[in-house]
């Protein structure tokens, strides 16, 4: 007589992003985890993540070295593993959208395994992006001035991004032994300190501002 054992594995995957939000153009990790529950081997492991178009792909890192980054689409063949082996998956990518409305950049990871009845299995990971801007100033000034003249100060401000700047303002002190004459429209001066208040300020916009 000759009994037929059927082989059946129960593979599933975890996937972690970050907890806290993270900004726009910096680079984070998602955390990819695949265990074999048994109880027998699962063969023919395959785990693909599939990109959102939020993020860009820079690295992959596992202990099971099998992975192809294939942008957009992360694959790694873990071949076969045991009852209750694990295999860890670190994938660096950089924020380069945020979805409309400011909604979460959803990542859904799945695994595969012809052993295992119920596969794929699948995880998702819901990562927060925020807008990032990178504002500069440039003073200028003349190298002298006349005794009891005027000094123009110039006020270059540029937005590097990549994000449009909200609710700008720029600040500037006057040096002691000046005295304030004038500034440009959307300056004011009150004791002492120049005040422009810009407002929005776009990716790559430059604004220029005078001071006497």
């Amino acid at each position: 007589m000759t009994t037929l054992v059927e082989t059946e594995a129960d593979v599933v995957i975890n996937k972690t992003g970050p907890s806290a939000p993270v900004l726009l153009g910096s680079t984070f990790v998602y955390t990819l985890e695949v265990e074999n529950q048994g109880p027998s081997d699962a063969l023919e492991v395959d785990v693909e993540d599939a990109l959102p178009t939020q993020v860009e792909a820079l690295s992959v890192e596992t202990d099971m070295p099998s992975c192809e980054p294939a942008a957009p689409t992360i694959e790694c063949e873990l071949g076969t593993m045991t009852p209750g082996q694990k295999a860890v998956i670190h994938v660096t990518v950089k924020a380069i959208g945020i979805p409309g409305g400011g909604a979460p950049v959803v990542n859904t990871a799945t695994v595969s395994s012809p052993t295992d009845p119920l596969s794929p299995s699948e995880s998702t990971a819901e990562t927060t992006v925020e807008p990032a801007a990178d504002l500069a100033v440039t003073k200028t000034a003349p190298e002298t001035v006349p005794a009891d003249g005027e000094i123009t100060y110039g006020l270059h401000v540029e937005n590097h991004g990549p994000s449009d700047a909200t609710g700008v303002k720029l600040t500037d002190p006057l040096p002691a032994g000046t005295q304030f004459v004038s500034a440009s429209e959307d300056c004011t001066q009150v004791n002492g300190t120049v005040t422009c208040e810009i407002g929005e300020l776009k990716f790559e916009e430059e604004r220029d501002y005078k001071s006497r």
